[in-house]
């Protein structure tokens, strides 16, 4: 899938995603094995890219804070910003930190998905 990251608006608009106003984005995750960023007309000033790994915050927070790891993991409320599913409401469940696993055959082959 490919995403048009060509802002529109500001903040101002709380039903805007993100990606779609000119304001700067805090740490998040994509939904998706791979992400790459290809700019094809630089800003003038900022466009500025920092990567983190979810892994790494992940097994930082369980050695030092291990009561924070276990309340991230469980369900937070999340706005579907007017991109409302049929039937569904305007919010959905979802922890920060959840493990799936990856492969029947490999039972310790799991994946960290962060929200």
């Amino acid at each position: 899938m490919l995403q048009d990251v060509n802002p529109p608006g500001g903040w101002e608009n709380p039903v805007n995603r993100v990606y779609a106003t000119h304001g700067a984005q805090p740490y998040h995750t994509d939904s998706s094995d791979l992400v790459a960023l290809l700019c094809l007309k630089p800003a003038k000033v900022g466009g500025y890219s920092t990567w983190a790994s979810s892994y790494s915050i992940y097994n930082s927070l369980l050695q030092t804070q291990p009561e924070l790891v276990e309340a991230l993991a469980e369900e937070f409320y999340l706005d579907r910003k007017d991109e409302i599913p049929e039937g569904e409401g305007p919010w959905f469940k979802l922890p920060v930190f959840s493990w799936y696993k990856v492969s029947a055959a490999n039972s310790n082959s799991v994946h960290l998905t962060c929200l």
